[in-house]
C-alpha cells in the first residue's frame, strides 16, 4: 500500500455503442495527489501526473492488456469486439510503493450487429429531428404570441383614443 491517493481522471471511452469489429478508443489520465505539506506542492496540494507506470485494460471483469503511461500521465488502448453484446471497460492502476491503487469508473459499451447499429441510427436522427421540430415550433409560438400581444396593445389604444 502507498502513501498518496491515486485517480484515474480525464476518462474517456469512445464510442459507447458500436458496430461489431469497431474501433473502441480508451483514453484518460492517471494521477497522484501532492498534498499541501509536500515540499513541491506547499502551500495547497494539486493532483500530479503518473508518467511512465503500468496501467492496464479490464473488460468483464479480466485483464485484456496494460500499457505504460506517458508524459502527462496519459493512456490509450484501442480494443474491438468481435461478438454482439454489452461489455464493461475499466482501467486500473495497480499502484507502486508510493501510490495506492485506483480505479476508473465502469463503462458499458455495446455493441451491435450491422443491422442493429443501423436501426439505432435511424433511431437517433429520428429523435433528433423531432428535438428540431419542436424547437422551431416554440419559435413560431412565441413569435406568434408576440404579435397577437402587439395587435391587442395596437386596438387597446385605438379604443382609448376614441
Amino acid at each position: 500500500m502507498g502513501v498518496y491517493d491515486t485517480r484515474i481522471a480525464n476518462f474517456r471511452v469512445e464510442p459507447t455503442i458500436a458496430r461489431i469489429g469497431e474501433m473502441i478508443r480508451i483514453s484518460g489520465n492517471a494521477q497522484w495527489y501532492c498534498p499541501w505539506w509536500h515540499p513541491n506542492c506547499f502551500p495547497f496540494g494539486r493532483w500530479e501526473p503518473i508518467e511512465y507506470e503500468t496501467v492496464e485494460l479490464y473488460v468483464n471483469g479480466a485483464k485484456e492488456r496494460e500499457t505504460q503511461t506517458g508524459e502527462g500521465g496519459y493512456f490509450e488502448f484501442e480494443i474491438n469486439f468481435g461478438e454482439q453484446g454489452n461489455y464493461i471497460i475499466q482501467v486500473h492502476y495497480p499502484g507502486s510503493w508510493v501510490n495506492n491503487e485506483c480505479w476508473s469508473d465502469k463503462v458499458v459499451v455495446s455493441v451491435l450487429t450491422p443491422e442493429e447499429y443501423e436501426e439505432y441510427m435511424r433511431r437517433q436522427m429520428i429523435i433528433y429531428g423531432l428535438i428540431v421540430a419542436g424547437v422551431v415550433g416554440v419559435v413560431a409560438l412565441v413569435v406568434d404570441y408576440y404579435r397577437e400581444q402587439e395587435i391587442l396593445t395596437k386596438i387597446s389604444r385605438t379604443k382609448v383614443e376614441s
